[in-house]
């Protein structure tokens, strides 16, 4: 049998996981990734190979996995059961509240009270008081000579007693089922290997979705600062070309390019912000930690090796000659080297600050929304179906108690009387029978068919409890989505305000210049591309802002996101699996009545006495 991984958290293919991973960590750069903290809090280092071992630890998807390892051990109990004994002790007490044989006797005839009296059976001689001692002992030993009660008092007492007491054990043994035991057995020992399998399959899936995770996380750190970069560049470029045009060395058409291609870079950087933040939230939720604790990554991607790039003094020293430049027969003017540039200063963080007034627009919003993720309707939910996996377990364990269950039952005959049958044609002609019984019943020896109830309640509980708490950590994550997605709409938005109206200023421009001469066809179609590019972005921004917010509004009654449900796949089909298999479970002792479960005993009330 293969070994079980819940008591084997480290099987093979694990440590040659954890051994490329090692490898991985200690052959890239180590580097400082650290998440934005607005609490001024330090942030945690984090290598990858530690985050590997808290995703594995923390993992909803593996102990939902382990769960259904216990699921299919009992599964395979109730299975076992069915080929072993089944003994159950019973116990009732029935009180007869009418009788036919009564009503028949009432209906009898009368005695004729003018009749003589009746002859004294010998069986029972009255002996008169004055009677010798002679006469009392022939009286004796003729009463014993005849059957005591007449030969039908012994019968009288069992058949019309109204009282009743009866004690049973009753068993069973399937001796030949045709390979229905032997095929559910095969089946059962199947599924409990199945499950150690899915132990180990989600075991490698959460190794996989962590380092993922991890590896998504650090690529937006170099994605937020190569946009932070190119935004400062761009913004470096539009301040110099705004000094060039104070002093008329630059056309309004440049200002008003260089001033689109900054504001076109905006929501670039914005979009790679939010994606960090995601990317960043999305492993704390894999490892199980506060979604605000701030985190320093010390794996970082690797960076292939690259030939050193000549220096700009030995690019001028080994470059060819060129003449100078001509334009339509004229010399270009140039600059010599030992001309001096005015230098532009930019502060990264005076540019790389976010607008306040974004953050105050997306409070407002949230702080009129529910974004609690226990009030989202997936987590309500799966709080509801653990309620009802609490009480199945409730209802499983319940089968190794007594049962007692009070019972009655209310019945007619009639005797048809006659050659031909005759039909009664009134109710009196029937002679009622009404008996009420109160019954025990108690299960001794089931072949382990309650233990594995028990193992698969136990172990669907165990699996509602860690989809909750899943979907509650899913549903914080989806909120945070949320709530980051307004904001990088609101950003947008504002940022691709004049932006348009600038692009299509320098169009227009660029389409005088064009037509006078000036420009080259490359110019103006970029002039082109830039217009379409702040059209489209504004246009997006609008929509994106209006579905963020709604979406938001309505946050609290709306599915999880893609994103969410993707991650819930595994445990919710998990624990609809799980909770089927219950229901067949129980099917089987249902199959055994009411009677069996509460009593031990079925009444007839046929004789009104013994069933």
């Amino acid at each position: 049998m293969p070994s079980n991984p819940v008591t084997s958290p480290h099987p093979s293919w694990a440590r040659s996981a954890r051994a490329l991973l090692l490898g991985a960590a200690l052959w890239a750069v180590p580097v400082s990734a650290q998440t934005p903290a607005a609490s001024g809090r330090a942030a945690r280092p984090l290598s990858l190979e530690e985050a590997v071992r808290l995703g594995e630890r923390q993992s909803e998807a593996v102990r939902v996995a382990e769960a259904g390892v216990l699921r299919a051990r009992g599964q395979y109990a109730q299975a076992r059961s069915q080929a072993l004994p089944q003994v159950n002790a019973t116990g009732a007490y029935q009180k007869q509240l009418q009788s036919q044989f009564e009503a028949l006797a009432n209906s009898a005839p009368k005695p004729d009270p003018n009749a003589p009296p009746a002859p004294v059976a010998l069986c029972t001689p009255e002996i008169p008081a004055d009677a010798s001692p002679a006469a009392r002992a022939a009286a004796l030993a003729a009463a014993q000579s005849c059957s005591q009660d007449g030969g039908l008092g012994s019968i009288t007492r069992v058949f019309a007693n109204p009282n009743n007491i009866i004690l049973g054990v009753t068993g069973s043994q399937n001796l030949f089922t045709g390979g229905r035991i032997t095929a559910g057995l095969r089946a059962a020992d199947a599924g409990r290997r199945s499950a150690d399998i899915g132990v180990r399959a989600a075991r490698a899936q959460v190794t996989l979705d962590v380092a993922q995770a991890y590896f998504d996380a650090a690529l937006a750190d170099r994605l937020v600062s190569i946009s932070e970069s190119s935004f400062v560049q761009t913004e470096r470029a539009f301040r110099q070309t705004a000094i060039a045009r104070e002093v008329g060395n630059v056309s309004e058409f440049d200002l008003l390019r260089s001033r689109v291609a900054r504001d076109n870079q905006r929501p670039l950087l914005i979009q790679a912000r939010t994606q960090r933040d995601v990317a960043y939230v999305r492993l704390r939720q894999l490892l199980d930690l506060p979604l605000d604790e701030p985190l320093s990554l010390t794996t970082a991607l690797p960076t292939p090796d690259v030939a050193p790039v000549p220096t700009r003094a030995t690019a001028d020293a080994t470059a060819t000659p060129r003449p100078p430049a001509t334009r339509g027969g004229a010399p270009v003017a140039t600059v010599a080297a030992n001309e001096r540039f005015t230098t532009v200063n930019v502060n990264p963080a005076e540019v790389l600050a976010e607008d306040p007034l974004v953050a105050t627009a997306v409070d407002s919003i949230v702080a009129a929304a529910d974004t609690a993720a226990a009030s989202r309707a997936p987590a309500r939910q799966t709080r509801e179906n653990i309620t009802v996996q609490r009480n199945l377990l409730r209802s499983a364990r319940a089968q190794r108690l007594p049962a007692v269950q009070l019972t009655t039952n209310y019945q007619r005959f009639a005797y048809p009387s006659g050659e031909g049958i005759t039909f009664p044609t009134a109710l009196n002609q029937f002679y009622p029978n009404w008996t009420v019984a109160l019954g025990v019943s108690v299960p001794i020896l089931t072949g382990g068919r309650i233990r594995g109830d028990e193992m698969i309640a136990e172990a669907n509980l165990r699996e509602a409890e860690q989809t909750s708490r899943q979907v509650e950590e899913l549903s914080a994550l989806d909120a945070r989505l949320a709530v980051s997605q307004l904001a990088q709409a609101e950003a947008t938005w504002r940022a691709s305000a004049g932006t348009a109206s600038q692009a299509t200023r320098a169009y227009s421009i660029a389409e005088v210049r064009f037509r006078e001469g000036l420009a080259t066809q490359v110019e103006l179609a970029d002039s082109r591309l830039l217009l379409q590019q702040a059209e489209a972005n504004a246009a997006t921004a609008a929509r994106d802002r209006e579905v963020a917010r709604l979406r938001l509004a309505l946050l609290k009654d709306l599915p999880l996101s893609a994103q969410g449900a993707a991650q819930q796949g595994m445990g919710g089909a998990a624990a609809q699996a799980g909770a089927s298999q219950q229901q067949r479970s129980n099917s089987p002792q249902g199959a055994q009545g009411s009677a069996q479960r509460a009593g031990g005993f079925q009444q007839t009330g046929t004789t009104g006495g013994t069933p």
